[in-house]
């Protein structure tokens, strides 16, 4: 009769496992070495070394290529194989499984037979582990360079940083010591009286032109109106040189709070 799985207690099975079936047309059980699927499982796990050990050679060694030398039978006399490690339809006898896992050989699958499979490195190749060992040597050489323009770097924000404390503590003796409004106001007022000596003069010239009197009463208010406007001026200018200066003064002392000096 034929046999079914039942998977629930099959697929963890190994080597050697006992494995459940159930018998068609039948609901009873029975426990039992199933050989042909301990075979599969045995297969499958040598297929997982091979490929495990082909991606090892292509990180080790890079892109290559194989050669296999196959174990061939050795007959006697009569022409039986001595080693033992083939069955007469050319599968593997126990002994056969038993020394390919125990010298790592492969299965040829273009003779299939047990084979030594040897990996031929391509020398114009570069595989992963050369070039994570060129990466390595490279960063290694950087090292000192790099060392050197951190040394720098530090440097320069050192002596970076002594001139902007320099800086800084001028700028808080200048701004504490504050601008000078008296000056400020002495110049504004140095202006105007400059200015209206030139005025002054003007007039003078002018009455002499037009022939007014210097002694009449026209002139004499000419003069007045003329100190009038220079009193005026002089009160505006260091009235403005004072409140520009304090408002200086003050955008200062706010620029230091904000800064947290």
């Amino acid at each position: 009769m034929k046999k079914y799985f039942d998977v629930n207690d099959s697929v963890l099975c190994g080597v050697g496992s006992k494995v459940r079936y159930y018998t068609s047309g039948s609901s009873s059980s029975s426990t039992s070495v199933d050989k042909w699927y301990n075979q599969i499982v045995a297969n499958l796990s040598v297929k997982n070394q091979q490929m495990a050990d082909e991606l090892f050679d292509t990180y080790k060694y890079g892109v290559g290529s194989y050669s296999y030398e196959d174990i061939e039978p050795v007959l006697n006399k009569q022409g039986k194989d001595t080693t033992k490690y083939y069955n007469p339809d050319g599968s593997l006898t126990k002994k056969g499984q038993k020394a390919q896992a125990e010298n790592n050989w492969v299965i040829n699958e273009a003779t299939g037979k047990l084979s030594k499979r040897t990996y031929i490195d391509d020398p114009n190749d570069v595989s992963q582990q050369q070039l994570e060992a060129q990466q390595i040597a490279a960063n290694a050489g950087l090292l000192p360079m790099q060392t050197e323009l951190e040394r720098l770097s530090l440097a320069e924000q050192t002596a970076a940083t002594k001139q902007s404390g320099l800086a800084r503590n001028k700028l808080f003796d200048l701004t504490m010591a504050g601008t000078d409004p008296t000056g400020a106001m002495n110049r504004a007022q140095a202006d105007v009286e400059h200015a209206s000596g030139i005025a002054g003069k003007s007039l003078k010239n002018e009455a002499f032109r037009a022939g007014v009197d210097p002694n009449s009463g026209q002139y004499m208010n000419l003069q007045k109106q003329l100190l009038l406007n220079k009193s005026k001026g002089i009160a505006g200018a260091r009235t403005t040189a004072r409140v520009s200066e304090e408002d200086k003064n003050y955008e200062r002392l706010a620029g230091l709070s904000a800064n947290g000096l």
